[in-house]
């Protein structure tokens, strides 16, 4: 990976397999530093956090589904996705400002979190029939300068060799 890419700055949420994921990656760039944000945190699930989809019933997976499917309804002691959306793009915003033009970022977040920052970006967010944002993959912005619009060219790239 070293030989083939290069990062001045690498960003990740601050829980647990994102960070050890950002570990190994900065451990390829000589122990690059990391910047955490809790801001790139996962959606708050509130009452159904840490549980596995085999412990939830049907009325708690229409929920889950209700919340996502309606952005500004809340996930019970959670957040709503409308809040996931506006903390993700501060952050991006917070991170872009602070680098320079021509930097090259890496962001090591979550699914949902990852979802709603390309949507916020790009307006959209390919369709996809299989599952998405699989773990330990790859999607890469660049901005184009004269437009000053984000473009996304790798999208859900199977990418690092890891058992993430």
């Amino acid at each position: 990976m070293k030989e083939t890419h290069h990062f001045d700055r690498i960003y990740s949420s601050d829980l647990l397999r994102a960070t050890k994921t950002a570990e190994i990656i900065a451990s390829y760039f000589n122990g690059m530093e990391i910047t955490f944000s809790e801001k790139l945190r996962e959606l708050h699930f509130g009452s159904f956090q840490g549980r596995k989809s085999l412990e939830l019933t049907d009325e708690d997976k229409a929920c889950l589904n209700s919340c996502w499917n309606n952005s500004t309804k809340r996930y019970p002691d959670g957040e709503t996705v409308e809040e996931l959306s506006a903390r993700v793009t501060e952050v991006f915003s917070e991170i872009t400002n602070s680098n320079t033009e021509n930097s090259t970022i890496l962001i090591v977040c979550h699914r949902r979190t990852l979802f709603c920052l390309l949507k916020q970006i790009l307006g959209s967010v390919p369709i996809v029939t299989a599952e998405w944002f699989k773990n330990c993959s790859v999607n890469e912005l660049m901005r184009d300068k004269s437009t000053d619009k984000w473009q996304l060219t790798r999208f859900d790239s199977k990418f690092l060799d890891t058992d993430c």
